[in-house]
């Protein structure tokens, strides 16, 4: 079973506009990721979901994609995600940018594995830049962008026979 979600898992960089998260989808998402190990137990990624047009448009103005294709520019216009999770770091629970990179990478597999169970897809970014989007989303010092924003949302997928959910990020920041 987890094998077939990893085979089916593959990165989405067009996703259809026509799907909105509920909250309570969203939640399940972060909870997941919520429960994954974390070095030492710490616990110091927090989590920045965006679904309002204006904020999901400013923080794709901040993204890079697909950088080994230079050629490309994705996502193509009217194939743009509906909304996104930042994987933030609290400074204040621990202030080492460099431990807690394995974790990033383990919480945006799961939330990506949780999606694609749901016949959903998504895309892991980890070209951005960083200190606008932080000014874009984060009224604290405390918190750090760390090298993942995650865009799950629908795209089309031959691959992936289940169901199409709609789909709708909410815009504030969840502290779990």
């Amino acid at each position: 079973m987890v094998k077939e979600l990893v085979l089916n898992n593959r990165s989405c960089r067009g996703y259809d506009q026509k799907y909105h998260f509920t909250r309570k989808e969203m939640e399940e998402y972060i909870d997941c990721a919520r429960l994954c190990p974390s070095s030492g137990n710490v616990q110091p990624l927090k989590y920045y979901i965006a679904y309002e047009e204006t904020y999901v448009t400013e923080i794709q103005k901040l993204t890079h994609w697909a950088g080994s294709l230079p050629k490309e520019e994705l996502p193509h216009k009217g194939k743009e995600p509906t909304g996104f999770v930042v994987i933030c770091q609290d400074m204040s629970v621990n202030s080492n940018l460099n431990r807690f990179q394995k974790d990033v990478g383990i919480v945006a597999q799961t939330m990506l594995l949780l999606a694609t169970e749901q016949g959903l897809g998504g895309c892991m970014i980890g070209d951005f830049q960083d200190e606008k989007l932080k000014n874009t989303i984060i009224n604290t010092q405390d918190f750090r962008i760390k090298g993942s924003i995650m865009s799950l949302f629908v795209c089309s997928k031959k691959r992936l026979p289940l169901i199409l959910k709609y789909i709708k990020i909410h815009c504030e920041t969840l502290y779990l």
